[in-house]
């Protein structure tokens, strides 16, 4: 695939933002974070590209979609399988499996604001560098 470069860096950055974010947010974090930010980020670069023709609104209710049900599957891998207890919603209101709820789902809604700037930007980084945009191998 020739846009390997992009999603790797896509990826790459986007894993170490959410750990960082998620260190500032509750003070700690778990290295499988990193894993599950970066598929997020690669998720929301695409739903951002795939999308672009949609208003912002629900651009962003997409991508809250795409990173819950992420967050879900994520959730049931490393928490209730690998049994690793990285997180647990289950004190939380509307809650599934204590692996996704509402509220993060809110979250995820609201940090799909500047992660669509940042992917917009890396995308037009990217065409401005003529390195393969829109083409597959």
């Amino acid at each position: 695939m020739k846009r390997f470069k992009e999603y790797a860096i896509i990826t790459t950055v986007g894993g170490i933002y959410y750990y960082l974010l998620e260190i500032l947010w509750r003070g700690y974090s778990h290295w499988a974070m990193i894993i599950v930010g970066g598929i997020s980020a690669a998720l929301v670069y695409v739903i951002n590209e795939k999308t672009d023709n949609i208003c912002f609104f629900l651009r962003c209710i997409v991508g809250a979609l795409g990173i819950t049900v992420a967050e879900l599957l994520s959730g049931i891998i490393v928490n209730i399988w690998l049994k690793l207890n990285i997180w647990d919603y289950s004190r939380l209101q509307y809650n599934l499996l204590g692996q996704i709820s509402i509220r993060t789902s809110l979250l995820w809604f609201l940090l799909c604001v500047p992660a669509f700037a940042i992917s917009y930007i890396v995308r037009e980084i990217f065409k401005a560098k003529g390195e393969t945009y829109g083409e597959e191998a």
